[in-house]
Parts: structure tokens; sequence; C-alpha cells
């Protein structure tokens, strides 16, 4: 992950078929963090095929700038699970 959020595995949004546009809503979950398509999601995929977690998930998670996380993509849910390392609840 970057410094302003975007995770810099891009397979996974290919994997999941999003694209510039597409509404996401993303919710913490224990120390996890869900990015989902939905059409009254309020972040939104750019043309640059990144998903990027907002400031407030980042510190609520503790991630920051080059922290290493676990990425599942699972294209049946459309949704992709961001597991940060081992640690606290966010």
């Amino acid at each position: 992950m970057d410094s302003s959020g975007r995770i810099q595995d891009r397979r996974v949004v290919a994997i999941l078929g999003w694209s510039c546009g597409d509404h996401l809503t993303i919710t913490v979950i224990g120390s996890s963090v869900v990015v989902q398509r939905h059409a009254e999601g309020v972040f939104r995929m750019t043309a640059t095929p990144y998903v990027a977690l907002p400031a407030p998930v980042r510190s609520r998670c503790r991630l920051s700038a080059g922290t290493r996380v676990m990425l599942v993509a699972d294209p049946g849910q459309d949704a992709l699970v961001v597991h940060p390392p081992a640690g606290p609840d966010c």
C-alpha cells in the first residue's frame, strides 16, 4: 500500500472485473477491510485500476505506507478483503 492508501496489486481489480466509475462500499470488520462493488457505494473506482483505502480506514486499522497486506478477491461476492498483518483489532 502506498502513502495515499492505494493497494498496489492491480490483479485483484482485474479478477473482480471492477472498472472506472464502479461504486464501492468500504467496511471495517474486526481487523479487516471489506471492499464491495455496490450501486449505492460512496467511493468510486478511478480511471487507474487501483483500490484506495480512505485515511480514516487506514488510521483505524493502523495501516501505513509500505504495509504489506493479504488480499482475498471473492468474485462470487463481488468483494475484496484486505487483511492487515497480525495484531490488535481495528
